[in-house]
């Protein structure tokens, strides 16, 4: 006899037409449910077919996985190209693409339009990038820096991608507070008045974008959304802030290759700017990018992470200080440290430190020991060195985090560790744009 498979078990078939009645019920039953989820499937996708135009053709949608457009040159519809705006008005909302000449100029190879964008979701040698976040009124989309190539050198702008959530009332206006990379205490501020008129629009995700910006560093740059009930702005209902990484400095990549090369993770343009006078020259892996930067009256303070972490949750990390004004001695800087260490920490070790010169230069050196970070369940071991110079002091950390653990076993558990920072430390160095003896060549594209 033949079977006839129903689901994991097997029903025997008559071989005539003589089958008893209880097998044919069997047999048909199932068959008759066979086709009930078929026409059910069906439907389902008749459904489908029919949304999925209206989903991808509204305006301003963008696709929900992020990735890096090339604009029209690369024609890589996923990523559509941005326009170029020359002014506040016309880049205050991107919802909708461009129309009558913009579009032309957009589509058109030979208008040698180019852009770049970078949303919060590219995998790039900068360490974690910001999560997007959700608030109460709002969900980002995407976020991110805009290239374009028009000009020369490459200008960019920011933008941010917004979906609004049902709660958002129609007219809510959202004031964007767009970090400004020239003035950060001068935000770049975009306004947008939300229009619910339909259920369609209230999903749509709204694109907004800031003027161009006067130059770009490697940081994250806060984006900071001030929701209101309307144009007044007398009625405040929420905040949204969302942060976004830049993996380009503009003044290291200024070509529209180099900008390319950078976004792309074959180029680390982000690297220290070099001023005028005394600067200190350091090695950074490569897949190490500036995750901070803050002056404050005559102390500024550089922090590099590697990629995978981020200055707030990190396992390694490179900072280096400034102390402007004369007469710091090396040694007396980090005994001072090492003073700060065994008030602050539950559970130091002190090291003693060792002063020397290099270039005509004072430098000291010493490692940094705390069992526990207050605060954080983790113990904590810098290798440190001093350079001074005529203007300044500068200090290079190189710094590792480990479970936490007494301060002697924390040092044994990173030996290897600490012998490559001293290392590393070797390679810093002090240099001047005015003395030719101490030469300011910096190369970290390595």
């Amino acid at each position: 006899m033949k079977s006839i498979i129903e689901g994991p078990r097997a029903i025997p078939a008559a071989r005539s037409d003589a089958a008893p009645r209880a097998a044919y019920v069997a047999i048909r039953k199932p068959v008759r449910l066979e086709w009930m989820q078929k026409a059910l499937l069906l439907l389902i996708c008749g459904l489908l077919a029919v949304a999925a135009p209206l989903v991808t053709a509204a305006p301003g949608r963008e696709p929900a996985r992020h990735c890096v457009g090339f604009g029209s040159m690369a024609g890589n519809d996923d990523c559509p190209a941005s326009t170029t705006r020359t002014s506040l008005a016309d880049a205050s909302t991107d919802r909708s693409q461009p129309k009558g000449e913009d579009s032309k100029r957009q589509t058109s190879p030979a208008s040698g339009l180019w852009s770049l964008r970078v949303t919060s979701r590219l995998s790039a040698p900068s360490g974690p990038l910001p999560n997007s976040t959700s608030s109460e009124y709002l969900e980002t989309r995407g976020s991110g820096f805009v290239f374009d190539s028009n000009p020369t050198p490459p200008v960019v702008s920011h933008y941010i991608s917004l979906r609004p959530k049902w709660i958002l009332p129609a007219k809510a206006y959202l004031e964007v507070q767009f970090e400004n990379p020239v003035s950060p205490d001068t935000p770049i501020v975009v306004g947008h008045t939300f229009e619910k008129r339909t259920i369609k629009e209230a999903s749509e995700q709204i694109m907004i974008r800031s003027p161009h910006l006067g130059a770009l560093k490697c940081k994250d740059y806060e984006i900071k959304v001030v929701v209101y009930r309307d144009a007044s702005k007398s009625d405040l209902l929420g905040t949204h802030i969302q942060f976004s990484r830049s993996t380009v400095n503009t003044e290291r990549a200024t070509s529209r290759e180099e900008v390319a090369e950078a976004l792309l993770g074959q180029r680390n343009s982000c690297g220290e700017t070099v001023e005028n006078g005394e600067n200190l020259i350091f090695p950074v892996p490569w897949a190490w990018s500036l995750g901070h930067r803050q002056t404050s009256g005559g102390v500024s303070i550089e922090e590099y992470v590697p990629f995978g972490q981020s200055v707030h949750n990190w396992r390694e990390m490179i900072t280096v200080r400034r102390f402007r004004g004369q007469g710091h001695d090396p040694v007396a800087v980090l005994n001072a440290m090492q003073n700060w260490n065994l008030r602050n920490c539950p559970r130091p070790l002190q090291r003693p430190v060792s002063g020397g010169r290099a270039d005509d230069r004072p430098i000291a050196t010493t490692l940094l020991v705390c069992g526990e970070v207050p605060g954080l369940h983790v113990s904590e071991v810098a290798v440190m060195k001093a350079v001074t110079g005529n203007e300044n002091v500068f200090v290079f950390h190189k710094h590792w985090r480990v479970p936490v653990t007494e301060p002697e076993l924390a040092v044994q558990s990173l030996a290897k560790e600490i012998d490559e920072g001293f290392e590393l430390a070797q390679n810093v160095r002090l240099c001047d744009t005015r003395d030719p003896r101490l030469p300011c060549q910096v190369s970290r594209d390595r």
